[in-house]
Parts: C-alpha cells; structure tokens; sequence
C-alpha cells in the first residue's frame, strides 16, 4: 500500500504539519510558528502515528526556525528534510530573478495552480501574514506578482505607530464601510481596504497577463476577506500544501526510478 508523504508548511503565524497522498491532504495538524522552540508534545504524539515514506518535505518562509524544524522531523523521522527553494526542478519555469529569493509558499502554490488547472493561466491570491498575488501561465511559466500586507499586519501597524488606535479583533465585522466607533472603522479601513487593494491589483495583473486567468485565493486569512472579493473563481485553503505534496511526489517518484531531479535549477 502507497504510504504518505510527510509535508511542513512553515508560515510567519502558523505551522502545519500534514500527510498526504497526491493533491489529497490528511492529518493537518496546525501550531504556532513561534512555537516551535517548544513544541507541546501532543505534536511528537500525533505525528508519529503519521505512515510516511521518504523525506519530509517543507515549505518555509521562516529561516530562523529553520534548523529547529530540521531537528524536529530528524527526531520524528530518522531523516533529513527538503527544504523547498527556487533552485529546485518543481516541474514549472521559475522566471523570477533571483529564482532563490522566491518564498517556498509561493513556489508551491504556483505548482498547484499548475497541476490543478493546466489549461488556464491563473492568479493565486494567497491572504496571510502578507498577501502574495502570483502569475502563473497555462504553459507552467512562473512569471511573479505583487506582495502587500496581510490585515493583521495592516492593524498591528496602525496599533504600533499610533498612540490611541487599539487592537481589535478583525473577525467581528459587519460588512460595512461605514464605522460607527473605532473598532469599526478599523475593521472596515483594513478588510475593505484590503480587499479593494486585492481587487484593485488582480485587474491590473489579468490586464498583464490574461483576462481569462483563474483567480484562486488561498491563504489563513482568507475567510476574513473573501466575502468582500468579488475578484476571484475558486478557494482552496489547501492550495499550498497541495503543492508541497505534489512536488514530494515528483521527487519520491524520481528517486523510486533511480533519478535524482529535486536539485537541479530550472532556467
């Protein structure tokens, strides 16, 4: 029986562990990044229950947590992780200068796009920590995109470089634009701002590259913002773990045949 993969989505908020078998994931078991210097032991518990074949595979846009997760999967595993990078052959062209300094999410979210909807170009709106809009055409060529702050970080800077706007929770919003007392106003200010930003630059971006593209949006703070996108066809929270599991499968593949293929650049 095909064992599952062991893939890591290491975000600046969250951390997800999951198994998977081809674009299909199990298992999700979410911490916080910060976190992981402590890890409760309830993660060591419920991922060695995990059946796994090969390496751990991770998408991290945290480096210094980097080491700290290498050891975690040693002491899970046995083995040494991948660590997914821009230098990688993920079965796309990574056409973005340096192809190293592209985050390892957006790589993995692109070859989901791919794989999932080969015949179309598509925009990935990924909604997180920081929003991520990538470009990614029907012939597997990443071409980049544009990156702004997500809403919490939007409203942490207001709370930080203000000395009266307080902190407030952004899932308590009415929908709309009209606040009637601060907390409201600031809810509205980021999360239709945002939105309006969302929709503002994915027009711009299908203009560039097609204005038939599919927009998926994926993401952790997604939900806060989808109801107020009208700019988009499809929404998969999974989207990135879909990738890191489609391009461990690619490598286990390769290896099974006697190929290594994991660490050549695409150019």
């Amino acid at each position: 029986m095909k064992k599952f993969c062991l893939i890591v989505n290491a975000g600046n908020s969250t951390t997800t562990f999951a198994t998977s078998r081809g674009t299909t994931i199990y298992n999700k078991i979410s911490i916080a990044t910060d976190s992981l210097g402590a890890p409760p032991l309830s993660l060591w518990q419920e991922v060695k229950k995990f059946e796994v074949k090969g390496p751990a595979f991770i998408a991290s846009v945290v480096p210094r947590w980097d080491a700290v997760l290498a050891r975690i999967i040693e002491d899970l595993t046995g083995e040494s992780p991948v660590f997914l990078s821009g230098k990688m052959d993920v079965g796309i062209s990574i056409d973005y200068k340096p192809p190293q300094n592209l985050g390892a999410d957006r790589i993995a979210n692109a070859v989901a796009a791919h794989h999932l909807f080969p015949e179309q170009d598509a925009i990935v709106v990924d909604i997180g920590t920081a929003v991520n809009l990538d470009c990614i055409t029907k012939k597997g060529h990443f071409l980049g995109g544009a990156i702004a702050p997500g809403p919490r970080l939007m409203m942490n800077a207001l709370k930080l470089y203000t000395d009266k706007l307080p902190s407030v929770d952004l899932t308590n919003f009415s929908g709309t634009a009209l606040g009637r007392d601060t907390g409201s106003c600031i809810r509205s200010g980021v999360l239709l701002g945002l939105a309006g930003l969302i929709e503002g630059l994915v027009k711009r971006l299908k203009h560039e590259l097609s204005r038939q593209s599919l927009v998926i949006l994926t993401g952790g703070g997604a939900q806060l913002l989808m109801d107020h996108i009208d700019e988009y066809d499809t929404y998969d929270p999974d989207l990135t773990l879909k990738g890191l599991s489609i391009i461990a499968t690619r490598h286990t593949d390769a290896t099974t045949k006697g190929v290594s293929n994991i660490s050549c650049l695409k150019t």
